[in-house]
């Protein structure tokens, strides 16, 4: 007993970490929820795992690199806290406007003031922006029409008249862990059950609120971090589905410019090999040309040629000079000479000659 008074006479450390919200982390913050809610990622109300990890995620890449998800979540209280008593008060109001360029309700100066007469707690809101309305609006408008998470007429109207609420209150103080929800006083002033209580083996009161105290203690821990592993676990598989899509679409590319470039070399040899064909068939073209320009045209046999002539027919010397000498002055006879048969020049030219000595 002595050590029990000791422990609750002891002030609690100072479990509360401390954590200030600026209004770019509330953007960053309730951009990435918004977006979390198009993707289905909440359910009932009620946020999944991978919705956290990736609001923290998108808070770490902002450079708020120590953001949790129990900051993520006691933020997100806490503006819809806010966001209700705005809401409450506008929602569906006759003669008032959102401006989303001045950020406040707007209203005729005689319509505000009625409304004041009526809701006094409703002054400030007539000179004070609402930072981030829209985004609220969309995530937070749902619950409270369909009455979810809504609280009933009497408590909103306690809150308004003990708690004034400020939206545009971006550096609230938030907790890491909310000690009002897990501590359990260790001496209750409930009168035990009566018809449970046993004088031998029931447990006192003040041993059943330590022991409750001590579980809840230990659960609450187990539980965050198999949320924290979980959210880690579906982090990771996202990056590796993430890695996978870009490998897979890298793959598909490559495949795509290894196919196109083999076409392309295939075109370029079925041109190239239609280039060979042509040039062949040019050299072929080039090559008859050529030999119909030498058929074509008459042939100029020399004075060696004429000599080479007589010596191969084997005429004598002292008429072999007398007959080149005939031949060279007599072109179209050399002619004749070179157009027979080799085996009847010697005759042919023997005619030439004696026809030559007698016209003389």
């Amino acid at each position: 007993m002595a050590k029990g008074k000791g422990q609750s006479s002891n002030p609690p450390q100072a479990a509360r970490e401390m954590w200030r919200w600026t209004e770019e982390m509330d953007f960053v913050m309730l951009s990435q929820f918004t977006e979390e809610q198009n993707k289905g990622h909440r359910q009932s109300g009620s946020w999944l795992p991978v919705a956290h990890a990736n609001v923290v995620s998108a808070l770490r890449s902002a450079g708020v690199l120590d953001v949790t998800k129990q900051h993520v979540k006691n933020r997100m209280k806490t503006c819809n806290a806010k966001f209700a008593e705005a809401y409450d008060l506008f929602n569906s109001l006759s003669g008032f406007a959102w401006n989303e360029m001045t950020r406040m309700f707007e209203a005729e100066e005689e319509v505000w003031e009625d409304f004041i007469r009526d809701k006094p707690q409703a002054a400030k809101w007539k000179n004070l922006q609402i930072r981030h309305y829209d985004l609220l609006r969309g995530l937070f408008a749902t619950d409270r029409a369909s009455g979810r998470k809504a609280a009933t007429g009497r408590q909103a109207h306690s809150s308004y008249d003990k708690e004034p609420i400020d939206l545009n209150d971006v550096g609230e103080d938030t907790s890491m862990n909310e000690q009002r929800d897990t501590q359990v006083d260790d001496h209750p002033n409930s009168t035990p059950n009566v018809e449970s209580y046993s004088p031998t083996n029931a447990p006192t009161p003040q041993s059943t609120g330590t022991s409750a105290s001590r579980g809840t203690k230990r659960k609450a821990p187990m539980i965050d971090l198999v949320e924290t592993q979980m959210e880690k676990m579906i982090a990771g598989i996202g990056l590796v589905a993430e890695a996978l899509s870009k490998g897979n679409d890298i793959s598909e590319k490559l495949q795509n410019v290894a196919e196109r470039q083999a076409s392309i070399n295939e075109r370029q040899l079925t041109m190239a090999e239609r280039q060979v064909v042509a040039i062949e068939k040019r050299n072929e073209l080039y090559h008859d040309q050529l030999t119909v320009l030498r058929h074509s045209r008459p042939r100029i046999y020399t004075e060696a040629d004429v000599w080479g002539l007589l010596t191969e027919i084997n005429v004598m010397e002292p008429y072999r000079m007398q007959c080149y000498e005939y031949l060279c002055s007599n072109e179209q006879k050399k002619r004749l000479l070179f157009g027979v048969p080799p085996h009847l020049r010697m005759q042919t030219l023997f005619q030439m000659m004696s026809e030559a000595n007698l016209n003389k």
